[in-house]
């Protein structure tokens, strides 16, 4: 069995409730006053924050799970499993967001018309938009009622591009089509970070920002080759030490970071997830997965204590957010995702 074979135990669920922290640690300066350069990460290395490293691990671990469910599944399990599990919470979190947060910061409803507000929930209903509701948090930095949920839609994208690679393409060609895939989309996302990263590749609506979609498939599309080649690669001290070498010179580089947190960062994370098997960190999280909501809700709940607790410092904000932050992705979790998940249930034992 590999060292990486999701049959044991592991801390990936960890992870992915230690990354949506890490969001939140890494939003409570710029939120307050829009400096980022406080944050820790880009204070040392100067190119990415915490916050970013953070989502690119989501994206990473994503990559390595989405596809394994899909090599096991009928396409009807698949795409019925994918969209029950993001669709229903960012459908709830969009609506709360531009309803009761909006309304808790200082927003006017009779702002937009009633068409306005179809087109939103035209929009939410295809993942296409981030909350965006203009006179909320008025005068603040990042007025957006819920700046996070920007980034679910490339991820459902990428559950699409799985789908098409696994069902369309056929398991034969399954390992050329990801390694393929991942190099022509490292090599073109190693361009826009470089030479021509000055320039604007612009918006394309059904892949949002190409540079994005480009960045985010990248990392997504190396958790798949690493779940494609687990086999292969093995846990290993050394190759680890090398990893964090690697990792850190990357991380000096604008255009080579997010390429190294994908590959070297992609490798320390499954080091570290499989590293114990009786590790207490492979309970945490995997039961009860209130990671998502954590992300969905961190956002709007640190501009409402920011409005409210005008004075708050980062610290503050990053103590108080965390408690509030968990119990909504465990609301979350227990009110909207699991029961979404149990709909599918009885449908797929009878496929």
């Amino acid at each position: 069995m590999s060292d990486f074979d999701l049959r044991r135990p592991n801390a990936l669920s960890f992870f992915r409730l230690f990354f949506a922290s890490l969001v939140i640690i890494s939003h409570s300066p710029e939120l307050i006053d829009g400096n980022s350069n406080r944050e820790v990460l880009k204070n040392i290395f100067g190119t990415l924050t915490s916050g970013q490293v953070a989502v690119y691990g989501f994206f990473f671990i994503s990559g390595f799970l989405v596809l394994d469910s899909a090599m096991r599944s009928s396409i009807y399990a698949f795409v019925s499993r994918r969209v029950l599990r993001i669709v229903p919470g960012f459908v709830v979190a969009y609506l709360i967001s531009i309803t009761l947060v909006f309304w808790l910061g200082g927003g006017d409803f009779d702002e937009l018309s009633p068409s306005q507000w179809a087109a939103k929930l035209s929009k939410m209903a295809l993942l296409l938009n981030p909350a965006q509701v203009g006179s909320a948090f008025a005068g603040s930095h990042a007025p957006d009622v819920n700046g996070s949920l920007w980034t679910i839609a490339y991820e459902f994208r990428c559950y699409v591009l799985v789908a098409i690679v696994v069902f369309c393409l056929g398991r034969a060609t399954l390992i050329f089509s990801i390694m393929s895939m991942s190099l022509a989309i490292i090599l073109v996302s190693s361009i826009s970070q470089g030479v021509y990263f000055r320039y604007d590749l612009g918006n394309f609506e059904p892949i949002g920002n190409v540079d994005d979609a480009v960045r985010f498939t990248m990392i997504f599309s190396i958790g798949a080759l690493f779940q494609l080649l687990k086999e292969n690669v093995r846990r290993s001290n050394r190759v680890a030490l090398l990893c964090c070498i690697l990792l850190i010179g990357g991380m000096c580089s604008e255009r080579l970071a997010p390429l190294a947190v994908g590959v070297f960062g992609g490798y320390l994370v499954l080091y570290l997830a499989f590293l114990n098997e009786n590790s207490v960190l492979n309970s945490i999280n995997r039961r009860n997965d209130i990671s998502y909501g954590v992300y969905l809700y961190a956002w709007p709940i640190q501009k409402l204590l920011i409005m409210y607790v005008p004075a708050i410092t980062p610290t503050q904000l990053t103590i108080l957010t965390l408690p509030i932050a968990v119990c909504a992705g465990f609301l979350s979790w227990h009110l909207v995702e699991k029961r979404a998940i149990h709909m599918r249930l009885p449908i797929l034992r009878t496929a």
